[in-house]
């Protein structure tokens, strides 16, 4: 079994082509979009902790 990722995973065509030139199953994830689920997670962490110092010197 081969596990894929990333931009070529939303072609049928593509991972079933894939499939028969190896002879054998292609797993790809089922929700496609995956970064732009990770992106805004990255983002509510990083703004906390860049404005942290302007807050504590404001007090």
């Amino acid at each position: 079994m081969l596990r894929v990722d990333g931009g070529m995973v939303a072609s049928d065509w593509t991972m079933q082509r894939l499939a028969d030139i190896l002879d054998g199953p292609v797993d790809r994830p089922t929700i496609l979009g995956t970064p732009h689920l990770v992106l805004p997670a990255f983002g509510a962490l990083y703004l906390p902790l860049r404005y942290l110092p302007l807050r504590l010197r404001d007090s």
